[in-house]
């Protein structure tokens, strides 16, 4: 893992299913295994979610950790990122996905353009037939230290 950039960050509560959907949308980034981190914090799920997450232990360096009793929704995020370190974080909750190459674009965006320190895309919530109903303006990659910023365009049209 020393040569990750980018820790991807997975509070998760129950849904194992959710939980799988969302790691395998983070097997296709445009980046090497070894470039990413995937650290799932499991939230003292009710549902075992170790089963899910050692499925993709092939594909993604995981780490997985599960607190011993429910620390909520907020602290769980914040613990999330405590699992690894890296100098970007990312933010998948469980029941999100991520597109295909979105970390690659940030990543290369973050160094086309020194002195970057957040990266941001467009998110759309979707009903079940996947029909977009909002949107919203998601931080895809941080280096929170960072007191400069600047807006850039990581996916130009």
């Amino acid at each position: 893992m020393s040569h990750a950039q980018i820790t991807v960050c997975v509070p998760a509560f129950n849904q194992p299913r959710l939980l799988h959907d969302a790691l395998s949308s983070l097997c296709d980034q445009g980046l090497r295994r070894e470039d990413y981190v995937v650290a799932v914090s499991d939230d003292a799920s009710p549902t075992s979610l170790r089963e899910t997450v050692s499925a993709f232990e092939d594909r993604l360096q995981i780490v997985y950790q599960r607190t011993d009793r429910n620390i909520g929704h907020l602290a769980n995020f914040e613990r999330s990122t405590t699992l690894t370190a890296t100098p970007y974080i990312s933010f998948l909750p469980h029941d999100d996905l991520v597109a295909p190459g979105q970390l690659g674009r940030a990543l290369a965006a973050i160094k086309n353009h020194p002195g970057t320190v957040l990266v941001a895309f467009m998110s759309s919530l979707t009903d079940r037939n996947f029909t977009a109903t909002q949107f919203a303006l998601m931080v895809s990659l941080a280096n929170l230290p960072g007191n400069q910023m600047r807006i850039i365009e990581a996916n130009p049209a």
